[in-house]
């Protein structure tokens, strides 16, 4: 459940920012960061899913332009995020 609310929310978060909407909650904000944080637990631990994975390509826009952990994994190259 909380996974599809997070994904979910980042849709809608990637709509309203399209649309010069963006508004973010601290709440959405700190469940983003805690779901970036449990992706990289699961990484480290050689326990990622496809499913996962696919998820953090979702969040990659929030992902921290230093972060070459995540990024990577989001399957973002070098040079590619603005």
């Amino acid at each position: 459940m909380e996974i599809k609310y997070v994904k979910n929310m980042a849709k809608l978060l990637t709509f309203m920012k399209k649309y010069d909407i963006l508004i973010l909650t601290r709440r959405i904000k700190m469940k983003i960061k805690k779901r970036l944080e449990y992706l990289r637990t699961q990484i480290k631990n050689e326990n990622i899913s496809y499913k996962e994975i696919a998820e953090l390509q979702d969040l990659v826009q929030y992902i921290a332009k230093n972060d070459i952990e995540l990024l990577q994994w989001a399957g973002v190259k070098e040079g590619e995020l603005k």
